[in-house]
């Protein structure tokens, strides 16, 4: 599974105009979904040769999870301390 996300990684990687069925890994990846997942060969093709780069998510996914955590949990004490002391 690990293999998968990586590759689909490299995929997003490339400019975001480009046709990821060039890529060099595409193959490997199309073949891994059609035998291992029983995906459609076309269908794979298509989704591939469709799929545009968003660096957002790429972004997002390299950030930890732990530092979001931490972030969100620093912004909803800050509420609640904010609520507190407007009521006082």
């Amino acid at each position: 599974m690990n293999k998968f996300f990586t590759i689909i990684t490299l995929f997003f990687s490339a400019n975001s105009t480009a046709n990821y069925l060039d890529h060099p890994d595409a193959n490997d990846l199309v073949e891994e979904l059609v035998n291992l997942h029983n995906f459609e060969k076309s269908y794979v093709e298509e989704i591939i040769s469709n799929a545009k780069k968003k660096q957002k998510i790429l972004d997002d996914m390299s950030s930890p999870a732990e530092f979001t955590l931490k972030k969100q949990i620093a912004k909803e004490e800050e509420k609640a301390c904010d609520s507190r002391k407007s009521r006082e």
